[in-house]
């Protein structure tokens, strides 16, 4: 006689998959349900780049067979903090929850960024925490910093996406666009390098 609970525990340890669900179907066949894991955004970790999933559960990084390249077009979410590895404290698999305060919210405000204004928000490339309550945002291309407050997403990113345009036309060399001051949007230009810090 198959142990039911034991097989799903068994399947629920797959990296991919998010829970498993067996039941009996008499006379002599199982049904089993799996709810798998999806690429959400991709983190970097000591030098690594992972998958990670809405729940923080870190994926491999490895393209599978059956997925397309649009599935893999995410950003990376960089500046996570993490532990120095140690015998007691390995370094960050696949599998395991990446459990980092900024991180966590740096993933709740590109849910809602994915999913209030999806076709804008395939132009990040990179997203890092600024502060507790900020988020730096790399563009697709020229690396064009921006830098936003996490709250009033959609808002802030109808601005955002209205502003581009003009940002180029009256900047040529913009470095950052910053839209953490209330009613203010402050367009850095020069050739600082976008990326350090």
């Amino acid at each position: 006689r198959v142990d039911l609970n034991a097989v799903a525990l068994r399947l629920d340890s797959l990296v991919w998959v998010k829970r498993a669900r067996i039941v009996r179907k008499p006379p002599d066949r199982l049904a089993i349900t799996i709810l798998e894991r999806q690429r959400f955004a991709w983190v970097e970790l000591d030098g690594r780049i992972l998958g990670i999933d809405a729940e923080g559960v870190l994926l491999p990084g490895a393209k599978l067979e059956r997925e397309e390249r649009e599935v893999l077009d995410l950003p990376v979410l960089r500046g996570a903090v993490i532990g120095v590895p140690t015998l007691d404290s390995p370094a960050a698999m696949p599998g395991q929850i990446l459990a980092d305060s900024s991180l966590a919210l740096v993933l709740e405000w590109w849910a809602e960024a994915a999913a209030l204004e999806p076709a804008f928000s395939r132009n990040f490339s990179e997203i890092r925490p600024l502060g507790a309550d900020a988020v730096r945002l790399f563009m697709v291309g020229d690396g064009l910093e921006v830098r936003m407050p996490m709250d009033r997403v959609q808002e802030r990113l109808g601005v955002l996406e209205e502003l581009m345009g003009r940002v180029y036309r009256e900047c040529p060399d913009p470095s950052y666009v910053d839209l953490r001051y209330e009613g203010q949007v402050v367009v850095g230009n020069g050739s600082t390098n976008r990326k350090e810090g």
